[in-house]
């Protein structure tokens, strides 16, 4: 399994008869093996997880599908998705996925099939959990503890709710790999939503993203006691181009 961050909440995770792609916005998506079914998957409609040039995929792998969470349907109708790029020819390789369902996909070219279930996002649209090739991963998309300085004490109470309503359905899992938001926005509360998933979870490495090119917040968390348990499980996002797990 080789993984490689492509910037913001973008990864890219490769594994011996396919690849996953995650929310890609910005950066360079690494080059490819031609002959592996590529799944592209986007959590919600904001712009900075969907860059629509990921339509342009099939001109090079033909052996492309979008799992696209459905609130982008919402957005957005099949004209407006043609004008960005999608082709009517590649339009039944564009999927929809709901909040807090089961999917499967297979691999072209391959007995093996890719199993996708939803959480709902705290925000906007769904967080994966993707199960392929024997590995479990985990991406957030935003599902995160969304807490802020000013907000309200109901405010503070619903998304708590929220965030921990999708937690308890992690609750004691094992992930190989997580990519999970450290967001600086959040000021003193930056750390909640990833420590909380560490501690939920049974997770081999963790990925912070969604920190806005600020890459300190990495290791404010690794330094606070709280991590103490799972920090060594923390990766330096910003330095992984190519990093291959087991």
């Amino acid at each position: 399994m080789k993984i490689t961050y492509i910037g913001h909440s973008g990864f890219c995770v490769e594994f011996d008869h396919a690849v996953c792609i995650f929310d890609y916005y910005e950066g360079e998506i690494p080059k490819l093996d031609l002959q592996k079914p590529i799944f592209i998957f986007v959590s919600h409609w904001h712009h900075d997880h969907l860059n629509f040039d990921v339509f342009q995929m099939t001109q090079k792998y033909p052996h492309t599908l979008w799992l696209f969470s459905d609130d982008i349907r919402k957005k957005y109708n099949r004209r407006y998705l043609q004008k960005q790029g999608l082709r009517k020819e590649d339009e039944e390789k564009l999927f929809f996925l709901k909040a807090q369902e089961q999917y499967c996909f297979s691999v072209f070219g391959s007995e093996e099939e890719i199993r996708v279930e939803t959480l709902k996002s705290t925000d906007e649209g769904v967080a994966f959990v993707v199960n392929i090739e024997g590995k479990q991963i985990y991406h957030a998309g935003d599902l995160n503890w969304w807490t802020w300085d000013g907000e309200t004490k109901e405010e503070y109470q619903a998304m708590t709710e929220a965030f921990w309503r999708e937690m308890d359905c992690l609750k004691d899992r094992h992930f190989d790999v997580a990519f999970v938001p450290l967001d600086p926005r959040q000021g003193d509360k930056f750390y909640l939503g990833l420590d909380a998933f560490m501690r939920t979870t049974k997770t081999d490495a963790v990925y912070p993203m969604h920190f806005w090119k600020d890459s300190s917040v990495i290791g404010k968390i690794k330094q606070m006691k709280c991590s103490e348990a799972y920090r060594d499980k923390i990766k330096n996002t910003p330095a992984v181009k190519e990093e291959n797990l087991e």
